[in-house]
């Protein structure tokens, strides 16, 4: 479940609205999934079958959103516009 989190995450960071273009996204960035403790990227079965509850989905845009704004406060670049 942590890995599903951490990928759904990442999807919110780099604005990726779905699941496809997120694995295509990951496969590209060995950096990024290394970084990211991801062993490996998981298929779209896997995200797709793994669908969180609301709460869960809320709490994952509000840590995504807590990243950037903590990021951009220490005026690091960040992958993503706030307004969203």
């Amino acid at each position: 479940m942590d890995t599903l989190f951490r990928v759904f995450v990442l999807k919110e960071l780099h604005g990726r609205e779905h699941e496809i273009a997120l694995i295509e996204y990951l496969k590209r960035r060995p950096t990024l999934c290394e970084q990211s403790n991801l062993k490996r990227v998981p298929g779209q079965s896997t995200l797709w079958l793994r669908r969180f509850t609301a709460e869960l989905r809320s709490t994952v845009e509000t840590t995504a959103r807590t990243i950037l704004v903590k990021a951009q406060n220490a005026r690091v670049s960040v992958p993503w516009n706030l307004d969203r």
